[in-house]
């Protein structure tokens, strides 16, 4: 049985990629969830228009256009934001952990446990 050559190197691109990829779908959440409450969809929305005509739950299109929610659902996008700001700044750590390598010193550990809790 031979040994693939490029193993350990398409290893750690694939971990690359799929890192990089994570941090994009925090920072395009956060952009759309950001930035969605504030147009002029959001009042406009037809599956909501839809939704209440079915249900007839007249009260659902003042509570999904509340201030409340809105700034609720800005507050998300924020967090997302944020934590795509954390993963992108433990990248290293990351692709260690994708990769599959067993050393994680110990101050290591206790930064990561310490942002989990």
């Amino acid at each position: 049985m031979a040994r693939d050559p490029g193993g350990p190197l398409k290893k750690l691109t694939s971990a690359r990629i799929t890192v990089v990829l994570y941090i994009l779908v925090f920072f395009e959440l956060g952009a759309v969830l950001i930035i969605s409450p504030r147009s002029s969809y959001w009042a406009e929305n037809m599956f909501l228009a839809f939704l209440v005509e079915r249900t007839k739950l007249t009260g659902l299109a003042l509570v999904i256009n509340s201030s409340v929610v809105r700034w609720g659902v800005i507050g998300l996008g924020v967090i997302n934001v944020l934590l795509g700001l954390w993963e992108a700044f433990h990248f290293k750590d990351l692709i260690r952990l994708m990769a599959g390598e067993k050393e994680v010193t110990e101050q290591q550990t206790t930064s990561l446990s310490d942002h989990g809790s």
